[in-house]
C-alpha cells in the first residue's frame, strides 16, 4: 500500500487597498488555533500597514482565514 503524505497550512486572505485579493501562507500553524485568535492576528497585520507595494497597502482588511489539508499518494515512482 503507498504512503499518503498529509500536510497543513494556514492561509491568511486579505484585500488589498487597490481592491486586489492577497494571502498569506503559513505552513507551520498550530493545529488548535480557534477564529479569535486567527481574527486578532489578521487586525494586527491590517493595524501595522508594514507591507506596501508602490505606495498600496497590500493588506488593508481582513477576508477569511483557512486551514487547508493536502494529502499525497504516490502511485508511481520509476527507479533509477
Amino acid at each position: 500500500m503507498a504512503e499518503v503524505k498529509t500536510t497543513k497550512k494556514l492561509d491568511l486572505n486579505f484585500k488589498a487597498a487597490d481592491g486586489k485579493s492577497k494571502k498569506i501562507s503559513l505552513a507551520h500553524a498550530k493545529d488548535n488555533l480557534d477564529a479569535n485568535t486567527v481574527k486578532s492576528a489578521m487586525d494586527t497585520i491590517v493595524a501595522k500597514n508594514i507591507f506596501e507595494k508602490d505606495s498600496v497597502d497590500q493588506y488593508a482588511s481582513a477576508k477569511n482565514a483557512n486551514m487547508v489539508t493536502r494529502s499525497v499518494e504516490e502511485i508511481y515512482k520509476a527507479e533509477n
